[in-house]
């Protein structure tokens, strides 16, 4: 019970954080520290603040695409590694089989020949 609240409260706080991150505010005007300053400097500011966040964005989802084409590449690799070892460990299984059924028959063919032996010594006996 304690368990599944901490579980819960983590995944809360987590879902928290990602909405907090997807919300976070772009400074527009950054403080100002004289009061006479224009409007057109505010909103130069502003379009520089506004660029520098979108330059950064950027180059983040482009970091993030490589991330992705990488861990893409990989499960496509591994999923090949996962496929020929499959088709491996069958052609193994038929092998197996057949081999056991030759054994089967070997053994037969050796119980078959002991005992046709054991009747010949028995009948030269009685």
């Amino acid at each position: 019970m304690e368990y599944e609240l901490l579980e819960s409260i983590r995944a809360r706080d987590l879902v928290d954080k990602r909405f907090s991150q997807l919300f976070e505010e772009v400074p527009l005007v950054p403080k100002l520290e004289k009061a006479g300053e224009g409007d057109t400097n505010v909103k130069e500011s502003s379009i520089k603040n506004l660029k520098d966040y979108l330059k950064l964005r950027d180059e983040e989802v482009y970091k993030l695409k490589d991330i992705l084409k990488l861990k893409n590449r990989d499960t496509e690799r591994l999923n090949d590694e996962l496929l020929s070892a499959n088709i491996e460990s069958n052609l193994l299984q038929e092998r197996l089989e057949k081999l056991q059924q030759e054994y089967d028959r070997l053994i037969e063919r050796w119980l078959l020949k002991a005992q046709k032996e054991a009747d010949t010594m028995n009948s030269h006996f009685k």
